[in-house]
């Protein structure tokens, strides 16, 4: 009866007529968006976002040994975890009068810098690969979806083919079960498919077609995270469940690539040979969102990592969620809504210079930087085209790989997944203690 129940209640709230499409204020825009990281930036002080070994969800809020100098400094536990997180840096000056909203993030290890690609290139398909383990948990709680053609379709959920390349890729980290995970990495490509912007906007034309595209799709992909979330929260109620999950979208439109995240999985580009970060930790302690869930009532207190912390008045103890966006998550949605799915939408023009994206959940990034990443698949790429060298007819002198000892691979869906499988990999061999899933795309330049 419960599971009928559960069926009927999601049943009747999936039939519901979808709502006006948020504010694009909703959709933090990187580069347009808070004035707290923005003021951060500008003083030259860092940001500092560290994983945690435990869950996300913790129960004994209490538990943890406290850093002694406040935010800005860490205490003997946490000196293995964090990582430091560099002022923001400008971009190549390529990207000079683009409407982009990515920010670089200098990190450890310095990657060879590639001459900058000519810009008549057009990109074609992107290769998908993925690949995940359980690291030093029992379970595995992360889900990933990838659909390397996405059709948008119709009211009546016909396919839409009008020639436009369109892409999804997104991994979900769940935390306290896989439900929400299982939940979000089924549904939330059919609600985003079934978005208006879907089938009207094509990632292509002039400037100003972008920017008024950038609105709408940023509208569609808050409005799909809220609407599945919704789902998610009905089902925790109807079922009495407590989990949650944290969310990352990359959509390729065109020459567009979006950016949609709630949470901690993180995505990172190569760009002329350097690592671009796409998406922003929501971490409790970032200024913006400590500032939102204090405004709201809530509580950010440090218990083995910075938490936004719930006491319930069912007489159970308190308990530490150590992201500040998710899905699920009822304990810290009500009855306040301390923690909200809405995401930071981001869009960035792709450029021949791109060459490959990788989204990854926090086991991966608890123990690799962005640059790291970035050469682990840079090397495995190298290494795995030795045998084969070609050099397509496309690339003329002074390109990236006119050096005869740097000709490219002959990228494969087989060579995107060998790639994820290394840096899930690597992430093992350095340690990580949670689960770890990597996707790779490689973008095809013709």
């Amino acid at each position: 009866m419960a599971a009928e129940a559960t069926v009927a209640a999601l049943s009747a709230l999936m039939r519901q007529p979808a709502r006006q499409p948020p504010s694009a204020l909703h959709a933090r825009h990187r580069g347009a968006g808070d004035s707290a990281a923005g003021a951060a930036a500008a003083s030259g002080k860092q940001l500092l976002s560290f994983g945690d070994e435990l869950d996300e969800e913790d129960g004994e809020a209490g538990g943890g040994a406290r850093p002694s100098g406040g935010a800005g400094s860490l205490g003997a536990a946490t000196t293995k975890r964090f990582k430091h997180e560099n002022t923001l840096v400008k971009l190549n000056p390529l990207l000079a009068g683009l409407h982009t909203h990515g920010v670089r993030y200098e990190d450890e290890e310095e990657l060879p810098v590639s001459p900058a690609a000519p810009l008549d290139r057009q990109l074609g398909q992107v290769l998908w690969g993925s690949a995940k383990a359980k690291g030093m948990r029992p379970y595995q709680e992360d889900r990933h979806t990838i659909v390397s053609s996405f059709q948008p379709c119709t009211s009546t959920g016909q396919p839409v083919q009008d020639g436009v390349y369109r892409a999804y890729a997104a991994v979900f980290d769940g935390h306290n079960g896989a439900s929400a995970a299982d939940h979000v990495a089924d549904r939330l490509h059919h609600v985003l498919a079934a978005e208006h912007a879907m089938r009207t906007c094509t990632g292509e034309g002039p400037p100003a077609t972008a920017l008024q595209e950038e609105e709408r799709v940023a509208a569609a992909m808050v409005h799909a995270f809220e609407a599945v979330d919704r789902e998610i929260m009905t089902r925790c109620r109807l079922e009495g469940t407590k989990g949650g999950a944290t969310g990352l979208v990359l959509l390729r439109l065109g020459n567009q690539l979006y950016a949609a995240h709630c949470g901690d999985t993180r995505a990172v580009m190569l760009r002329n040979g350097e690592a671009l970060r796409l998406t922003e930790d929501h971490k409790p302690n970032l200024p913006r969102e400590r500032k939102r869930v204090e405004g709201l009532g809530g509580r950010v207190d440090y218990a083995r990592c910075w938490r936004v912390i719930v006491e319930p008045k069912d007489g159970r103890p308190a308990s530490g969620l150590a992201v500040s966006r998710s899905f699920g998550d009822p304990d810290f949605k009500e009855p306040l809504h301390l923690v909200t799915a809405t995401p930071d939408v981001i869009r960035e023009r792709l450029l021949p210079g791109d060459e490959f994206v990788i989204l990854a959940s926090d086991g991966l990034w608890d123990v690799m930087s962005d640059s790291d990443a970035c050469a682990v698949v840079r090397r495995h790429l190298q290494q795995a085209g030795a045998p084969r060298q070609i050099t397509p007819p496309q690339l003329l002198p002074g390109t990236a790989f006119s050096d005869p000892r740097r000709r490219p691979v002959v990228p494969t869906t087989a060579l995107a997944t060998a790639a994820a499988e290394r840096l899930v990999q690597e992430s093992l061999d350095r340690g990580t203690m949670d689960n770890v899933t990597a996707v790779v795309g490689l973008l095809q330049w013709g």
